[in-house]
């Protein structure tokens, strides 16, 4: 019986000490600003390494910043394209993820993963789009519909530096990521159609093209390619910076 009891106790204790090891946190920086709710996972390897996953899912808007930008973009240019129209836009929820996976290194002179401080190299990935359709009168009088499909991509590496509270009770992790910076590439694929026919696909194709500064190593570049519904539109853009800061509770386990 003793014998059971001590196998008990040594498995209880195991566990609990293993429990130390994880850390699950909300990005609150991300969730009110951005309304991106990134969830963030934190494994701690030794006293100076531990290693962290956050992913983030763009929940639906239609007031944000990002539709604004992208009527503003194309209401103009579509116009004069396809013939006059009235009616709203009818913006669909935009949706996406965003994935960092991370390294952090604890630089205390006797360090103490996951508490203070700490630079964290890592790799980010983003992938998000939105879908607008409208109804507009075309030039036979008809009702017909268009629809533009935007998704964008990103992928860069960057490295930060933070600092990570554990409250007295070891449970409650604070943890400020205040500088971080990236290096890395974007890409947009534009997706226009229209359910009439006999539109000129390739004047608005040359339209685009006529903007295109894919020769100059600092500017985007652009290709175009028509398809039987419409014209798709590729935008790569040349390496830019990103900055990320960021402030997360979380509860350790």
């Amino acid at each position: 019986m003793k014998k059971a009891l001590s196998i008990i106790l040594f498995c209880v204790f195991s566990l609990v000490s293993q429990a130390q090891l994880n850390i699950v946190k909300l990005n609150t920086t991300s969730t009110i600003l951005w309304r991106l709710p990134e969830v963030q996972y934190e494994r701690v390897i030794n006293d100076q390494i531990s290693l962290q996953l956050g992913f983030g899912v763009w929940y639906p808007s239609t007031t944000g910043i990002f539709q604004r930008s992208f009527r503003d973009a194309f209401d103009g240019a579509l116009t004069d394209s396809l013939n006059d129209f009235s009616s709203d836009f009818d913006f669909s929820p935009m949706n996406g993820i965003r994935i960092t996976p991370e390294v952090r290194i604890f630089l205390a002179s006797e360090p103490e993963a996951p508490k203070g401080f700490y630079f964290n190299p890592y790799l980010r990935y983003i992938n998000y789009g939105n879908s607008v359709s409208y109804n507009y009168l075309s030039e036979n009088g008809n009702v017909e519909r268009a629809k533009f499909r935007l998704q964008y991509y990103n992928t860069s590496l960057g490295i930060g530096a933070g600092y990570q509270w554990i409250t007295p009770n070891e449970r409650v992790a604070l943890d400020f990521n205040f500088a971080g910076i990236g290096y890395g590439k974007s890409k947009f694929k534009i997706s226009i159609s229209s359910t009439e026919t006999g539109i000129d696909w390739g004047t608005l194709e040359n339209d685009f093209n006529s903007n295109d500064s894919s020769d100059d190593p600092y500017e985007s570049s652009l290709e175009t390619k028509q398809n039987k519904d419409g014209l798709e539109i590729k935008i790569r853009t040349p390496l830019n910076l990103s900055w990320r800061t960021s402030f997360s509770i979380g509860y350790r386990f």
